[in-house]
Protein backbone atom coordinates (compact mmCIF):
# COMPACT_ATOMS: atom_id res chain seq x y z
CA UNK A 1 0.00 0.00 0.00
CA UNK A 2 2.64 2.29 0.97
CA UNK A 3 4.26 1.75 -2.47
CA UNK A 4 1.18 2.45 -4.31
CA UNK A 5 1.11 5.63 -2.26
CA UNK A 6 4.33 6.78 -2.75
CA UNK A 7 4.42 6.02 -6.52
CA UNK A 8 1.10 8.17 -6.90
CA UNK A 9 1.98 10.96 -4.53
CA UNK A 10 5.37 11.11 -6.65
CA UNK A 11 3.42 11.42 -10.33
CA UNK A 12 1.59 13.74 -8.88
CA UNK A 13 4.23 15.90 -7.53
CA UNK A 14 6.36 15.69 -11.01
CA UNK A 15 3.52 16.31 -12.96
CA UNK A 16 0.95 18.46 -11.70
CA UNK A 17 0.53 21.59 -10.15
CA UNK A 18 -1.92 20.63 -7.38
CA UNK A 19 -0.77 21.69 -4.00
CA UNK A 20 0.84 19.55 -1.53
CA UNK A 21 -2.23 19.94 0.65
CA UNK A 22 -4.87 18.56 -2.64
CA UNK A 23 -2.19 15.80 -3.50
CA UNK A 24 -1.75 15.04 0.79
CA UNK A 25 -5.93 15.13 0.83
CA UNK A 26 -6.16 13.02 -2.65
CA UNK A 27 -4.13 10.22 -0.88
CA UNK A 28 -6.01 10.44 2.60
CA UNK A 29 -3.76 12.14 4.82
CA UNK A 30 -5.64 13.95 7.16
CA UNK A 31 -2.48 16.25 7.68
CA UNK A 32 -0.21 17.59 4.80
CA UNK A 33 2.57 17.43 7.90
CA UNK A 34 1.80 13.87 7.83
CA UNK A 35 2.51 13.52 4.29
CA UNK A 36 5.26 15.31 4.24
CA UNK A 37 6.89 13.41 6.79
CA UNK A 38 5.69 10.05 4.87
CA UNK A 39 7.33 11.48 1.70
CA UNK A 40 10.52 12.24 3.37
CA UNK A 41 10.87 9.24 4.83
CA UNK A 42 10.94 7.27 1.52
CA UNK A 43 12.94 9.91 -0.39
CA UNK A 44 14.61 11.58 2.04
CA UNK A 45 13.27 15.05 0.41
CA UNK A 46 10.24 16.46 1.19
CA UNK A 47 7.87 16.80 -1.63
CA UNK A 48 8.41 20.49 -2.38
CA UNK A 49 12.15 19.35 -3.08
CA UNK A 50 11.10 16.41 -4.72
CA UNK A 51 9.27 18.46 -6.69
CA UNK A 52 11.76 21.22 -7.60
CA UNK A 53 14.14 18.43 -8.54
CA UNK A 54 12.28 16.57 -10.86
CA UNK A 55 11.00 19.71 -12.61
CA UNK A 56 14.82 20.71 -13.42
CA UNK A 57 15.44 17.22 -14.28
CA UNK A 58 12.85 17.66 -16.85
CA UNK A 59 13.57 20.79 -17.97
CA UNK A 60 17.28 19.93 -18.06
CA UNK A 61 16.15 16.95 -20.34
CA UNK A 62 13.88 19.13 -22.71
CA UNK A 63 16.61 21.77 -23.18
CA UNK A 64 19.32 18.75 -24.28
CA UNK A 65 16.85 16.97 -26.51
CA UNK A 66 16.30 20.16 -28.51
CA UNK A 67 20.10 20.66 -29.17
CA UNK A 68 21.03 17.39 -31.11
CA UNK A 69 21.51 18.17 -35.25
CA UNK A 70 18.43 15.47 -35.83
CA UNK A 71 15.93 17.92 -34.20
CA UNK A 72 17.48 20.39 -37.07
CA UNK A 73 14.66 21.03 -39.80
Amino acid sequence: IHTRIFLDASTRLAQSDDSIQSIADHLGFNDPTKFSHFFKRSTGLSPRQYRQMTRQEMDLQASSALRTFSDWP
